[in-house]
């Protein structure tokens, strides 16, 4: 993205491979493994308590 000022008139061009920005491989990974790690913690809790409230 750049600016260029003309007169008083001020114009902003922005070119397509600067601005999309791909996640990166490792981040994705990452945020995948956090979500099923959430997952099971969630569910282990739910399982416990479960297991507790029937006796």
């Amino acid at each position: 993205m750049e600016t260029k000022t003309n007169q008083n008139q001020i114009v902003i061009t922005t070119s397509a491979e600067n601005e999309k920005q791909k996640l990166p491989v490792n981040l994705i990974l990452s945020l995948a493994a956090g979500a099923i790690a959430g997952m099971a913690i969630i569910f282990g809790l739910f399982w416990g308590a479960e297991m507790l409230l029937s006796l």
